[in-house]
């Protein structure tokens, strides 16, 4: 019912984008009656752990909010500067611009979430361990494994 109510307000206003945040309402308020009702019923707890993830990709996205004005005043203006003509060449070289752009700011956030979950001490021993296969699966040199190891197991008891 609360997905409809939303629906019915948000989307003649917001298109799609007001579908999507209709879902994610509903989806988080649903959420919340399974934990409440969980810890009522059941005396179901969710470990602290749980929500470190959530709060280091909580602050990522805040992040990104704050900084959406100055990051699309510089793909709309700092763009353009760069190239001026509108020749095919051109506007492929717009697009791998915006592109690298936009792979510069998702990798800074997830240094930025890394961090935060460090901080946050949300890294057990066990989620080292699997980083450290993983990488090594990849093929990753071993100098940059170890360096992981030690920056997100400093704090992991």
């Amino acid at each position: 019912i609360l997905n409809i109510i939303l629906n019915l307000l948000l989307i003649p206003q917001y298109n799609i984008l007001g579908a999507a945040i209709s879902y994610m309402i509903t989806f988080i308020f649903i959420t919340l009656c399974f934990i409440y009702f969980g810890y009522r019923e059941l005396n179901f707890e969710l470990p602290v752990n749980l929500f470190k993830p959530l709060l280091a990709g909580a602050l990522v996205v805040l992040i990104l909010f704050v900084f959406k004005p100055l990051l699309g005043e510089i793909l709309r203006i700092g763009i353009p500067q760069i190239i001026n003509n509108s020749t095919t060449l051109s506007l492929i070289l717009e697009k791998t611009i915006k592109v690298g752009f936009l792979a510069l700011v998702a990798g800074l956030s997830f240094i930025v979430y890394l961090v935060v979950l460090v901080l946050l001490k949300g890294f057990s021993k066990e989620d080292v361990g699997l980083l450290a296969a993983a990488m090594k699966k990849g093929k990753i040199p071993k100098k940059i494994i170890n360096f992981g190891e030690k920056m997100l197991s400093w704090q992991v008891k």
